[in-house]
């Protein structure tokens, strides 16, 4: 018996059909594998400050407050021992941290200052020879505590004392502060000069102040050209003189240039109508009016015998149209005021020289008072100048004693011996004076 078996038919559109699944499966495998990757890629990445470039050339810098500015404070010449170490460079900042983020540095120095103030300020104008205090108010911001073992100690520049340490006079507790003095004089030839001084604990470790405790303490001043030899000098007394315009505005003696109220300045290398020069001037400048006026009062000094009131006036280099009254008063308590002379320049007139003996006033509590008054219609150009301005000793001059008077007696050059005696009968008046006897008069 044969039996048939019959395949099953297969047509086309099922086979259309399988290949069809088959490509749409892989399809969502591959996006599944594609996503899935991307997603652990970005949890993997940090969180970013806001505002940060990434790139292989940007560096991110925290600051800390301990960290030293990139300016250090000690001259190159000093290598004092014991110092903390400096940053020696800054990397540039490419955020800016909050507040709150900043974190204050765990290695403070055991012995560290802070300087509350300091007197007189730096490049202060000073005469040469001249008997200086410096007074520094420290702070100690360290955790020991300052004692008389401790000392302040000359590092560099120009020491301006013989004395190169000096003790602390008084124990420093932690946050409590504390002034030293050093007594200095100045240089008898005018300049610039700079000192600067540290602080030395009983271990012989050198310290100051700064963020990190390794600056100095500075002096620096500027000794001017004037006569150091003078009782009173105006020029370093600006200050204390009280400046007031002609419509009676305050002038500050610190010299700021505005036209309109008028100015005192100090100027240590001036430019004059005649050229340059070294000596010091108090350019003075009246209000910006016609017949404007600057005027500065000085506090009372008592004139002894020889004072002298010397300086020279002038106009300044390059207003040309300069025409200025210089005068010289002065008041004795409350009293008016009186004059002691009045000198008109003109540029291009010279320079003049001014002398006047005080010796009126000897025993005298005075106020002396330099005024500058406009003397045309360009106030603008009323630039005149004091120079040197000062009180000086001048020896006075000896008192004449007059020689005696003195009789003459005739004493005649040859006396004649006669060969005999005469007796005249009448002695006539002579009519002339005999030979060798005076004339008579």
């Amino acid at each position: 018996m044969r039996i048939n078996r019959t395949l099953p038919d297969i047509s086309l559109q099922n086979v259309l059909l399988a290949g069809l699944i088959f490509s749409v499966g892989f399809v969502v495998i591959v996006v599944a594998f594609f996503l899935g990757t991307q997603w652990r890629i970005t949890r993997s990445q940090p969180e970013l400050v806001p505002g940060i470039v990434l790139g292989t050339s940007t560096q991110v810098f925290t600051p800390t407050e301990t960290t030293a500015p990139t300016n250090t404070m000690l001259p190159e010449t000093a290598t004092p021992t014991g110092n903390p170490s400096v940053v020696s460079e800054t990397p540039e900042l490419t955020s800016t941290p909050s507040a709150t983020s900043t974190q204050i540095s765990e290695s403070e120095p055991t012995d560290w200052a802070k300087l509350i103030s300091s007197s007189p300020g730096n490049w202060t104008y000073l005469g040469p020879n001249y008997s200086l205090k410096k007074v520094w108010t420290l702070k100690n911001m360290g955790s020991s505590t300052w004692t008389t073992d401790f000392d302040l100690v000359f590092i560099s520049g120009t020491r301006m004392t013989d004395k190169k340490a000096i003790p602390l006079p008084a124990k420093v507790k932690p946050g409590q502060t504390i002034e030293i003095t050093v007594r200095l004089l100045t240089p008898k030839k005018p300049g610039n000069y700079e000192g600067y001084w540290m602080l030395r604990n009983n271990s012989g470790e050198l310290f100051g102040i700064g963020p990190v405790a390794d600056q100095a303490l500075p002096v620096k001043i500027t000794v001017l050209n004037v006569d150091s030899e003078s009782r009173y000098d105006f020029i370093l007394n600006r200050c204390n003189a009280a400046w007031w315009n002609g419509q009676g505005e305050s002038v500050n003696c610190a010299g700021e240039a505005v036209l309109s109220p008028g100015y005192v300045l100090l100027d240590p290398m001036p430019v004059l109508e005649n050229g340059s020069s070294d000596k010091p001037i108090l350019w003075v400048h009246t209000d910006n009016r016609i017949e404007g006026i600057l005027s500065g009062k000085y506090p009372a000094i008592t004139i002894e015998e020889g004072n002298h009131f010397k300086a020279k006036v002038g106009c300044v280099g390059g207003y040309t149209k300069c025409n200025v009254t210089f005068k010289l008063l002065y008041q004795i308590g409350n009293n008016p005021y009186k004059s002691l002379g009045s000198w008109q320049e003109l540029y291009g007139g010279g320079i003049t020289t001014i002398d006047v003996d005080l010796s009126h006033l000897k025993g005298e509590e005075v106020k002396f008072i330099l005024r500058v008054v406009c003397s045309n219609n360009t106030p603008s150009a009323a630039q005149g100048f004091w120079m040197t301005p000062r009180i000086v000793y001048v020896k006075p001059a000896p008192t004449g004693t007059p020689l005696p008077t003195f009789t003459s007696t005739a004493t005649p050059s040859e006396t004649p011996t006669p060969s005999e005696t005469p007796t005249p009968s009448e002695t006539p008046a002579p009519t002339e004076a005999p030979t060798g006897a005076p004339p008579i008069e």
